[in-house]
């Protein structure tokens, strides 16, 4: 029997691996390598607060953002690098390299049995017990759902890719409720590429080729969930996408993935060391950390669907003339 079950072999589960030193855990990953799933790939410097960059994933640095809307450009400009652009599949197996984790492939979990003193994994490759299962298996969890927990929203994000250069040192925003609701546009310069998105629950391809023009591109896709969900349960956790722990403003979650994961990784030691499965402190303490900047994120999500043209136009325009905006972090409000 394994000590800890990670299902999921994305960031959110890799770096946990990572920090579960002595402890026998075994990541069990649906697909023959690490690094599939779609992902922009824009994330702070807050990142080397958890680890230390690499050349070989950063492929170029931004110092801000251009935010388009309707009533003008917003401007938001740091120092110094703001954000890391980073190749999100070197990126997944740089980390499975570092974490030393035991990685079993093409490995699909299918279901669960919770017991007393274990938690029985099926799998495509048969069963396997452990004491503690995590649930780190993206959007479409099948532990989440195996506890009926379900997302408050689920948003679409697209990616196409052109071999177009782009050395620019900011990343460009389109925030406009008709042509993107609920969500928008994106431009990323990633040196000797570039990255184009939509973000949005009614997102498609068609719209986000017809937004910037494009011809010939490498088209991605994955869902992406959102709102507070219950994560701690017995002798499970669920972590990252799984545990919806992503920004409501942006679609991002490496950051506060990784932030859950340091609360994880003590609560799930201590778990083991004293042969409880109880974890209900690992849902408290994460929420603690990251619950009011989520539940202030929903708010806005659903200010910013609701209010009438004329109350964006103002605040749009008062954020505009804001010398403090450039003073915000993009991972915590």
């Amino acid at each position: 029997m394994h000590d800890v079950i990670i299902a999921g072999g994305g960031p959110a589960g890799l770096r946990l691996a990572g920090l579960l030193d002595g402890l026998d855990v075994v990541v069990l990953e649906k697909n023959n390598i690490i690094g599939t799933k779609p992902c922009s790939g824009l994330v702070s410097t807050n990142l080397k607060r958890f680890v230390k960059t690499d050349s070989s994933w950063v492929e170029h640095r931004v110092t801000g953002a251009d935010v388009h809307t309707p009533y003008g450009t917003i401007k938001l400009r740091k120092r110094g690098t703001a954000a890391f652009v980073i190749d999100r599949k070197k990126f997944d197996r740089w980390l499975a390299d570092e974490s030393g984790a035991t990685i079993k492939f093409r490995t699909r979990v299918l279901g669960l049995n919770a017991k007393n003193d274990r938690i029985r994994v099926k799998t495509s490759r048969g069963n396997m017990d452990c004491r503690i299962l995590v649930g780190a298996d993206g959007a479409g969890s099948i532990v989440r759902v195996h506890y009926n927990q379900k997302p408050k929203e689920m948003m679409n994000g697209l990616i196409a890719y052109t071999e177009r250069s782009d050395n620019s040192d900011h990343v460009d925003m389109w925030l406009d409720r008709k042509l993107a609701p609920g969500g928008f546009f994106w431009k990323i310069p990633r040196g000797k590429r570039t990255e184009y998105g939509m973000w949005s629950p009614k997102a498609s391809f068609r719209e986000l080729k017809s937004f910037f023009g494009l011809g010939k591109c490498r088209l991605e896709a994955a869902p992406i969930p959102l709102g507070m969900i219950k994560t701690a349960f017995h002798r499970t956790i669920l972590l990252g996408d799984a545990a919806c722990q992503v920004k409501p403003w942006s679609g991002g979650g490496i950051i506060w993935s990784f932030t859950a994961a340091e609360i994880a990784a003590e609560k799930i030691k201590e778990s083991v060391e004293n042969n409880t499965g109880t974890l209900k402190s690992y849902d408290k303490e994460w929420k603690a950390a990251l619950g009011g900047m989520l539940k202030k994120g929903m708010l806005m999500r659903k200010l910013y669907k609701r209010v009438p043209d004329v109350f964006l136009k103002i605040a749009f325009r008062k954020l505009q003339n804001s010398d403090k905006i450039n003073s915000l972090d993009m991972d915590f409000l």
